[in-house]
């Protein structure tokens, strides 16, 4: 995986662009606080990218409602094509007013991490199976 520092917006900040072949991962945050406009602490962001990559999978019941319970909801910060957010189905179910980046965890546990840990796992097994890789679980 490539670790990019962010641009832009973020560029004097902790923020990380999570790449696998190019093509997005995740977004991390490390944040101190002292910015109120950022979350406190690690923040990390699934990638959307327009892909369905997160519409169903082969995920067990408490990953998928780790992931429902950290449903990004559209703030309207400006970060999003169709400002408040758009409808998603995130693992079978349905959600309204999801942001651009569908999922963002904040103040983790062992359990949430793990969480993370095989959602980018499927992430990079959807750019594999993009890029006609051979996928190894």
């Amino acid at each position: 995986m490539q670790f990019e520092r962010g641009k832009g917006y973020r560029e004097d900040k902790f923020y990380w662009l999570i790449k696998y072949k190019d093509e997005y991962v995740c977004f991390i945050l490390i944040s101190n606080g002292k910015d109120k406009t950022e979350p406190d602490g690690l923040t990390i962001w699934t990638d959307d990218s327009a892909l369905n990559w997160f519409e169903d999978s082969p995920l067990d019941e408490r990953t998928k409602e780790l992931a429902w319970k950290h449903i990004d909801i559209c703030e309207k910060c400006g970060g999003c094509k169709n400002p408040g957010g758009s409808h998603k189905t995130v693992f079978g179910k349905e959600f309204d007013d999801v942001c651009v980046a569908a999922m963002r965890f904040e103040n983790h546990d062992a359990e949430t991490i793990e969480c993370v840990k095989k959602l980018a796992e499927l992430r990079k097994n959807d750019i594999q199976k993009h890029h006609g890789d051979r996928i190894i679980l």
